[in-house]
């Protein structure tokens, strides 16, 4: 049985949103494919992109009833380089409240927005996975490792995006994400404000930051345009799902 709240809308391209009942921390999300909470096959968990598009149309105060959504991209970067260029490397470690999160990033090639290829350990910037591409291998209450599912495609599945940092505003790229290369002002209204953690914000034995990456929607000094990669595993948060197409009789764009 599907268990969805009350609440319906559609996103301005005609496909319908909807908010799942209740709130999930960062491992619960993992079991969400699986829990007959949604359709798979024809609904995703909201995207950056789907996100900030419901933000602006106002359909996600219709519909929201959780305060803040967790997007279906996943996200990890490393400890520091908000300040400085460091690669990825080969797994990043995040501790929260004294559980040991550890993220096993593959050894594939992945190209960047230059054009160039490199190998995913040795790139620079933030790594973006689609959650359905993980699987969270629990060892113990205390600790859990994430890695990628074995249909993981590193042609189509995870990109490297030189995100604007640690905190200002930048032009984003197609999918949302701000980006270093197009710095840009609040005033400007295609801009939103990138949030990355600093290094002195980590826990102790911390090498890096993953999990899931919002657009956040209640910050009335942003203006509601912040895209933030900083949230918390335990933290709980609302889903929200998305149609993959579109109603009937409605035009495609």
């Amino acid at each position: 049985m599907i268990m969805t709240v009350a609440q319906k809308s559609k996103l301005q391209d005609g496909r319908g949103i909807r908010a799942l009942e209740g709130a999930y921390s960062q491992r619960m999300m993992f079991a969400l494919r699986s829990s007959g909470l949604y359709v798979p096959a024809n609904e995703g968990i909201v995207s950056l992109k789907d996100h900030d598009q419901s933000i602006q149309s106002g359909s996600y105060k219709l519909v929201n009833v959780n305060g803040c959504w967790r997007t279906g991209e996943y996200i990890f970067y490393p400890k520091g380089f908000e300040k400085r260029n460091l690669p990825l490397g080969d797994k990043l470690v995040y501790i929260e409240d004294c559980i040991t999160h550890t993220l096993d990033i593959p050894d594939v090639p992945v190209k960047l927005a230059n054009g160039q290829t490199v190998g995913l350990r040795q790139a620079i910037g933030m790594g973006v996975i689609s959650l359905e591409k993980l699987k969270l291998d629990s060892i113990d209450e205390k600790r859990d490792v994430v890695s990628v599912a074995t249909d993981f495609d590193p042609a189509n599945d995870v990109k490297v995006v030189d995100v604007m940092r640690p905190r200002t505003w930048a032009l984003v790229d197609a999918d949302g994400h701000p980006l270093k290369s197009q710095p840009s002002s609040a005033e400007v209204s295609e801009a939103r404000y990138s949030y990355v953690r600093h290094e002195d914000d980590f826990e102790k034995g911390c090498t890096g930051y993953q999990g899931f990456l919002t657009f956040y929607s209640d910050d009335v000094i942003y203006d509601w345009r912040g895209v933030y990669a900083v949230d918390y595993w335990s933290k709980a948060s609302g889903i929200a799902v998305v149609s993959g197409y579109k109603t009937k009789g409605e035009k495609n764009e």
